[in-house]
């Protein structure tokens, strides 16, 4: 008979505090014991003489005075910085695998009234961690997309698919675009060493790597740089995009040949899971096979593609530069990823990237993102971070509910530090926040069902 997993709970009350220093991880003998005995481990709320002589209001054991101190203020360190200092704090965590667990806290008391969501300073907080220490976890964290990059997929199904441990929803994408493009990623993404979109321009972007064989993520503002060259003459052409429709110059639109031949276009790569499709309209489209070599070209946009080829579209006088150049021999795609000092980083069949908006932590301090804007208010968030030793967390707070409120990005930011992230960054919040694990949402999704997005984090093996 399978045994349900132990269970870790701590409850804590009314213990105002700072961020936490982190616990120890229990050793994998630790974890296999947990995983294979059903047990529970409480900390109950009990009046101490010693605690309430130090001005701590909090958990202590029976045993003795100084040893409820010492809980109580072990307690006190493990709390967020999140709304009211005297809220009461709870935290749930089982082992899912070796070095991987799942930690629900909530905070705050009771619900929220709704007309008060956005600005109350008692919660609740629904919170979701997952921990992952690459160092003994035999599972690796990559991103997924769905049958094709422009068509979103639920989370859970997208999870379905990879057959992932635990899958949270990525990158933003382009969800109120036309239907045909609604995966469209917004930013810098990276598929097994494959750039899957080019990076915005937007000094809100930062982007996250994932060196999965190695459990390592980096974070950053990246940029894209690519080129199509003539394997014979070395010659280069500069490309504008990856996996998005070419901006099409004003004449070519309304059919004046030869001021769209003089207009300044742009060049864009295809990769074969880009749709079902490639992007119709004027300009021409040349198709080539795995060894670069060309197998047609076309005077229009718009093809279907192998598995084993890619495209490259070119709008304007891009246009006649490929209809001119296509037959002059084989091309080889020189494409490479610069970090912010400039430098170039490795892209190799392990390594994955997504793009998120806004940096909360960066060198273990708080990055202050306020506005105006919607993006910075209350929302559902999705965070991915390491902390000091490489630890990765991936975390979910529900909100848009009298049940947990949602976070600010401040706030965000704020919870991320207090779970002992050094650096995080936000993703697709609001609706797109899904967390699964073994393939069911272990969340409370803000709208009445998942939303499909874009891309999805994902636990494999």
């Amino acid at each position: 008979m399978k045994l349900p997993p132990k269970v870790f709970r701590v409850k804590v009350f009314r213990v105002p505090g700072r961020p936490p220093a982190r616990c120890a991880r229990p050793t994998r003998a630790a974890v296999a014991a947990a995983v294979a005995i059903p047990t529970a481990l409480s900390v109950t709320p009990a009046a101490s003489a010693a605690s309430a002589a130090a001005g701590v209001r909090g958990p202590t054991t029976a045993s003795s005075a100084a040893a409820g101190t010492a809980s109580a203020l072990a307690a006190q360190r493990d709390w967020l910085r999140l709304g009211d200092d005297d809220l009461p704090e709870s935290r749930t965590t089982r082992a899912l695998a070796a070095g991987v667990t799942h930690t629900v806290i909530t905070r705050g008391e009771g619900t929220a009234t709704a007309s008060r969501i956005n600005v109350t300073s008692r919660g609740p907080w629904r919170i979701n961690v997952v921990t992952i220490d690459p160092r003994r976890s035999r599972h690796t964290l990559e991103t997924a997309f769905g049958n094709t990059l422009m068509a979103p997929e639920a989370t859970s199904r997208i999870a379905a698919w990879a057959g992932a441990k635990v899958a949270m929803n990525g990158s933003f994408f382009n969800y109120q675009g036309p239907t045909t493009f609604r995966g469209d990623p917004v930013g810098l993404t990276v598929t097994a060493g494959t750039v899957m979109s080019e990076q915005t321009g937007s000094t809100a972007e930062q982007n996250v790597f994932i060196d999965a064989d190695r459990g390592r993520l980096r974070m950053g503002r990246f940029t894209w740089k690519g080129y199509v060259r003539n394997t014979a003459t070395d010659k280069g052409r500069t490309l504008a995009g990856v996996n998005r429709v070419p901006r099409v110059p004003a004449p070519c639109a309304s059919g004046d040949a030869d001021a769209c031949a003089a207009a300044t276009g742009e060049l864009v790569r295809f990769s074969p899971r880009f749709a079902a499709t490639t992007p119709s309209g004027p300009g021409a489209e040349a198709v080539y096979g795995p060894d670069g070599c060309l197998v047609r070209v076309s005077p229009t946009r718009g093809t279907k593609l192998s598995s084993a080829q890619f495209s490259v579209q070119g709008t304007g006088a891009r246009a006649a530069q490929l209809l001119r150049e296509a037959d002059d021999g084989c091309v080889r795609l020189d494409e490479y990823v610069l970090d912010g000092n400039g430098d170039r980083m490795r892209l190799r069949s392990d390594t994955f990237g997504l793009s998120g908006r806004y940096r909360l932590v960066r060198g273990g301090d708080i990055v202050r993102n306020t506005g105006s804007a919607t993006l910075f208010g209350r929302h559902p968030r999705s965070i991915i971070g390491r902390t000091a030793d490489g630890t990765i967390q991936l975390v979910t707070i529900d909100g848009r509910s009298v049940s947990s409120v949602g976070a600010t990005l401040v706030e965000a930011a704020q919870v991320a530090r207090g779970l002992g992230l050094v650096d995080a960054v936000n993703l697709d919040g609001g609706g797109s926040t899904t967390l699964t694990i073994d393939g069911a949402v272990v969340n409370r999704v803000s709208g009445a069902s998942e939303r499909p997005v874009g891309d999805a984090l994902v636990l494999v093996r």
